[in-house]
């Protein structure tokens, strides 16, 4: 009996652990300015600087730089790009 007993509480203690981890705040996502994002993208800077100045790309603007964060650029592309299958091209 002894050794169930401690064979229980490891695996409480690793299910504990692994709820833990569960619980941990996400990594906090790093912007990129207008050059990274358009190297990102493989885009020219300028289209991306009218994409974003036009507000149909997402970006962030604190004083006079533009900020853009790869995880709403992803949403972008996915919500608003063609996909090219093989029946076509569709919306």
């Amino acid at each position: 009996m002894p050794t169930a007993f401690r064979e229980l509480q490891n695996e409480v203690a690793a299910l504990k652990a692994e709820l833990q981890a569960l619980k941990a705040p996400p990594q906090k996502e790093s912007a990129l300015l207008l050059k990274p994002a358009a190297e990102y993208l493989g885009i020219a800077e300028q289209t991306l600087y009218n994409g974003a100045s036009s507000r149909k790309i997402p970006s962030h603007k604190i004083g006079r730089r533009l900020y853009f964060f790869k995880s709403e650029l992803d949403s972008f592309i996915r919500s608003n790009g063609k996909r090219y299958t093989k029946g076509g091209v569709s919306k």
